[in-house]
């Protein structure tokens, strides 16, 4: 059970009960103390909307992407991660696209994220956490306040996709593809990657 609090001051809780019936789906309740009426402000009714999404679980994903004609009823037979995977590889799309299907089913999620991060040349990543290290402190990445760059990080994915097993291209530095692939910058910086990814380095104390 999840509490929230409603506009008007009710209590608000979410539960979702397994096994109602033999044979029969979950069945997911919101209950209001005191409310006939649920007026949520915009934050609440966010919350309240992540707490269903959340009760729902994989079977109420699957059955969302099975009803927009993302995946075909046969997904209902199969893990709902590796439907999902079956799906990107038949459809050869990378994190960006639009057609690709994140695990949460959203495009902003942890998926996206690692995408962005996984465009950091590795040198200089590497200077990143040694600068971190230098105080004590590890190294974390998260989405910008802006937020991710999906844009700019299906650009990039898509142009070393296109670009693989290109010798000319194989021979050029991480530093020197992405110089290419950012012209404007002529010659871009690590700080300047990561506010074109939308993402930003964190210290991280693990003490």
């Amino acid at each position: 059970m999840s509490p929230l609090t409603s506009r008007s001051g009710a209590r608000l809780a979410v539960t979702r009960t397994d096994d109602v019936l033999p044979g029969h789906a979950a069945l997911i309740t919101v209950v209001s103390a005191g409310a006939d009426i649920i007026d949520l402000d915009p934050v609440s009714a966010y919350k309240l909307g992540r707490l269903l999404i959340d009760a729902a679980g994989d079977e109420g994903y699957r059955e969302h992407l099975i009803a927009l004609g993302r995946l075909s009823p046969g997904a209902r037979s199969m893990n709902l991660a590796e439907a999902i995977e079956q799906h990107n590889d038949a459809n050869a799309v990378v994190p960006g696209d639009a057609d690709y299907l994140y695990s949460s089913g959203t495009p902003d999620d942890k998926g996206l994220l690692n995408a962005a991060i996984e465009l950091i040349p590795e040198a200089w990543a590497i200077d990143i956490a040694a600068a971190a290290a230098a105080e004590k402190m590890g190294v974390s990445y998260a989405p910008a306040r802006t937020g991710l760059r999906t844009d700019v990080i299906q650009r990039l994915t898509t142009a070393f996709a296109e670009r693989e097993g290109d010798p000319d291209w194989a021979s050029l530095s991480q530093g020197r593809q992405l110089d290419e692939l950012f012209p404007k910058y002529n010659g871009i910086g690590v700080w300047e990657l990561l506010d074109e990814l939308g993402i930003t380095a964190v210290y991280v104390s693990y003490a």
